[in-house]
């Protein structure tokens, strides 16, 4: 006797009705037909096509760079705020760099003059006689605009995101930064306050990339998958610089100049969203290169109520916040975007200012902390989901752990390190930043884990937590750092250690890779049925005593 995957799904959908083993000899829908075409039919694909089974690979990339691409189109402001300076004016500058140091010749052979325009540390020391010409103020509104934009738009995409479903939103906010960002060069020239209003919609489509990479996590990682999809989707942070720099340098050096740095971004922005729409689904099962062994694969120990489109879009947001596990992966996100931030976004500055580093040899200095983070990421992620002689709550924990103690330790090292060392304090730059790639291994995993097909709402308030933090982290440099001396450095990286750390203690108590009871009503791993005790209805589910071979409902 097998159970009906038609008679699973139906009573799932409806809670108050008791769910009994089907009298049937062969499931319906399930995979189990000999007939390859009904089984298709009766997942709604109209055309099929298969990649051996790794689809979810291939969606994988696409977000990816999805991702990177909203990402980067923020950081062009960043990269061509120099570009902006008459073209004579670089050519005194990059002569007077040059005879600064003849050791730097070989290095001068390949970053030309226009590299000078493309580090964002000139942009706060350089004085513009263009017409576009932003004052400090300025730049900080500018900058700022994108956290505020972000804010403003996270509760409502999330909300979205659930209604209408990831694909057709995130297509909708990916177009909406590509014509944003390809009218920026006008708006420049208008007025500021038209470049603002083209900042904030950059800013609104930022807020979709953590509720992006909740879902896709939550729908297209198998249950062992969750590192390495956190780890590849949560790199665009990295990939987006490390794209846009060498890319910006070489057009603000062209004939065109820097407005074609924002043609380029928007035009690459657009060809990769319309990838996004026509590859991407919201469901596996929907998507016609996915097979059914892989579909089974998908659906291993995930919940059958995240079939259910009506059931999922009910978030059952008190019960969420609730949950101590869940305020364990936001207020783990304070510190780690506290840490990411600070190098992200101040390293520059600490390095030429604070330990006397030359411009040049700042801006590839300052590019070391994320390059080594990528590397890192992808390797935790990857024995995240390999090593499996420990609880997952445990390795959710000790990866936090290695992250974020790591990083606080050497941002106490860096306290220390007077400014006659810079050679350490770019050590201790790479070391802790490098560490902070583990996280994908703690806190982030663990919210895919504990809020499964709610993720986007979990990690839509990671994303509000982001933009706030960008602004928290600023308003501590900006205020403490004034003269940009090594006793207010000092400062700076004691409260961010202490932030951390604290952060870290509050996940190792409350943190955990176990669904949440919300989030795991029914939970079939092959042969084994978890069944929930009525979170959703005070109805009584009966536990199925016979196993059930094969059900496709992801």
């Amino acid at each position: 006797m097998k159970l009906s995957a038609s008679d699973l799904t139906n009573n799932l959908c409806s809670p108050a009705t008791t769910i009994r083993p089907s009298n049937d000899s062969t499931p319906a829908n399930c995979g189990t037909s000999n007939n390859s075409s009904t089984k298709w039919a009766a997942r709604g694909v109209k055309w099929r096509c298969e990649f051996g089974g790794r689809t979810r690979y291939l969606v994988l990339v696409v977000v990816t760079l999805c991702l990177t691409c909203l990402w980067s189109n923020i950081l062009t402001f960043n990269f061509t705020l120099i570009c902006m300076v008459p073209k004579d004016e670089h050519d005194v500058l990059a002569q007077t760099v040059h005879a600064n140091s003849k050791q730097e010749n070989a290095f001068n052979a390949t970053i030309s003059k226009s590299d000078l325009r493309t580090d964002p540390l000139i942009s706060g020391d350089t004085t513009s006689t263009s017409k576009i010409d932003y004052s400090p103020t300025e730049k900080s509104i500018l900058i700022g605009a994108v956290a505020v934009g972000a804010l403003l738009s996270s509760m409502p995409i999330t909300l979205l995101i659930n209604q209408f479903g990831a694909r057709i939103i995130f297509t909708v906010v990916g177009l909406m930064s590509a014509t944003a960002t390809a009218l920026i060069p006008g708006a420049a020239e208008l007025g500021l306050g038209y470049f603002l209003v083209l900042r904030i919609v950059q800013g609104a489509a930022l807020a979709a990339c953590m509720p992006m990479i909740g879902t896709t996590t939550a729908r297209w990682a198998t249950i062992k998958q969750h590192g390495l999809f956190l780890s590849i989707l949560t790199s665009f942070l990295q990939l987006a610089p490390c794209l846009t720099m060498p890319i910006s340098g070489e057009w603000c050096e062209s004939s065109y100049g820097w407005p074609f740095v924002y043609y380029f971004h928007a035009v690459a922005c657009f060809i990769i969203f319309c990838m996004f729409a026509f590859f991407y689904r919201n469901r596996p099962k929907n998507h016609p290169c996915v097979g059914e062994a892989e579909l089974e694969k998908l659906a291993v120990g995930k919940t059958k109520l995240a079939a259910c489109k009506e059931t999922v879009r009910q978030v059952p947001y008190a019960a969420i916040y609730r949950t101590p596990a869940v305020w364990a992966v936001w207020v783990a996100a304070v510190g780690n975007f506290s840490g990411t931030l600070l190098v992200t976004l101040f390293a520059p500055t600490y390095l030429n200012k604070a330990m006397g580093y030359r411009v040049l040899s700042t801006g590839f200095s300052a590019a070391l902390p994320p390059m080594c983070q990528f590397v890192v990421k992808v390797v935790s992620g990857l024995t995240s989901d390999k090593v499996r002689c420990f609880p997952e709550t445990l390795k959710v924990r000790v990866y936090n752990t290695v992250a974020f103690c790591g990083v606080g330790f050497f941002f106490i090292v860096l306290a220390f390190v007077p400014s006659s060392e810079p050679v350490m304090a770019l050590i201790g730059l790479v070391c802790g930043t490098s560490l902070l790639g583990f996280s994908t291994g703690g806190f982030y995993k663990s919210a895919t884990l504990v809020s499964r097909h709610y993720s986007q709402f979990v990690m839509g308030k990671v994303s509000m937590v982001f933009c706030v933090m960008v602004l928290v982290v600023s308003l501590i440099v900006d205020g403490v750092a004034v003269n940009n001396a090594m006793e207010e450095w000092r400062i700076v990286f004691l409260i961010h250690a202490g932030l951390l750390i604290g952060a870290n203690l509050f996940f190792c108590v409350f943190g955990s890779a176990k669904a949440a009871d919300w989030a795991r009503d029914a939970v079939i791993d092959g042969q084994n049925i978890e069944w929930a005790i009525g979170m959703r209805s005070p109805a009584t589910v009966e536990p199925i005593q016979h196993p059930i071979e094969r059900v496709m409902v992801y």
